[in-house]
């Protein structure tokens, strides 16, 4: 009987194997491995059945089987439901993101209809800056909005919304280094002039509809170092005292305050840009086309 017994050892002893579990983080598996250091298996996460899946390396055909469970073929509802998944994911994220950029483009036009009578004609600008400094980084990176967590992309692209309007208003209520406000860089055009057209413009909801053209050859526009005087045809000269503010390198125009809102005066004098504002809301604009100089011009009153 002993001698039975101890043949069972020895046996035992020459057939059995120890398996040790390791974690591989360069392939983000555990790798299993004989005594004498073989890999035998190794097992990892499925994320898309979202199970650990183990593979036996020791066979000719090596098989990948959910750990600890038998290999079984494939079940595609399963598959189904989680690319499903995965493309609700997707387009939920994107959906988030497309409102927020709605939401951005529409501040940038609310922000200008409340701040134009006094910073200007900024709207282009902040559009450009949101599309380029959000909305172009934000797609540079290719994020899949299936798996990644939209908030902080959110809280993103508010905070760089409010950065590039803040730097805008300040920029804009700053006059520029260099321009006193007593200089007069428009002296070589101080005089009378016909003007070739003048579009009348409302603004709707911080949109600008033209609700008149005039190209009555009576009318006239008057430049001088501390105002501007203007007159159609059915109106008598009307005028608006001027306060230099800054130079727009952007639009290479100066801007002007008067009690009635800012004044755009392009630096070769062929656009000059009056907004009409009453009690703090921006109501119209008037865009004159200047015409020819005319030495005869001259405000009546």
């Amino acid at each position: 009987m002993k001698k039975y017994l101890l043949l069972l050892f020895l046996c035992t002893s020459v057939y059995s194997q120890t398996i040790s579990e390791k974690w591989n983080s360069l392939y983000s598996r555990y790798d299993y491995t004989d005594s004498s250091g073989n890999l035998v298996g190794y097992k990892g996460y499925n994320s898309l059945t979202e199970s650990w899946e183990y593979t036996n390396t020791n066979t000719p055909d090596p098989r990948v089987s959910q750990y600890n469970e038998p290999q079984s073929p494939i079940d595609f509802q399963i598959l189904e439901r989680a690319l499903a998944a995965n493309q609700a994911r997707y387009e939920k994220n994107q959906a988030i993101r497309q409102a927020r950029y709605n939401e951005g483009y529409k501040k940038v036009k609310s922000t200008v209809d409340y701040y134009r009578y006094k910073i200007g004609d900024t709207e282009s600008v902040l559009s450009h800056r949101f599309e380029n400094e959000v909305v172009k980084q934000i797609n540079d990176k290719n994020y899949d909005y299936s798996r990644i967590d939209t908030e902080p992309i959110i809280r993103w692209i508010s905070d760089n919304y409010k950065y590039i309007l803040k730097t805008e208003i300040i920029k804009d209520l700053t006059p520029s280094k260099g321009t006193a406000i007593d200089t007069a860089p428009l002296m070589k055009y101080y005089g009378g002039y016909k003007v070739s057209m003048i579009r009348e413009f409302t603004n709707k909801n911080g949109e600008y509809i033209v609700t008149n053209v005039d190209t009555d050859s009576e009318n006239y526009f008057y430049l001088s170092k501390e105002a501007l005087y203007f007159k159609k045809s059915t109106t008598k000269w009307q005028i608006r005292e001027l306060t230099l503010k800054r130079y727009d390198q952007d639009f290479k125009h100066y801007v002007y305050d008067t009690p009635y809102g800012n004044v755009f005066i392009d630096e070769d004098f062929k656009l000059v840009t009056l907004l009409d504002v009453v009690n703090g809301k921006l109501l119209r604009k008037y865009v004159y086309n200047i015409g020819k100089y005319d030495s005869q011009v001259f405000p009546q009153k």
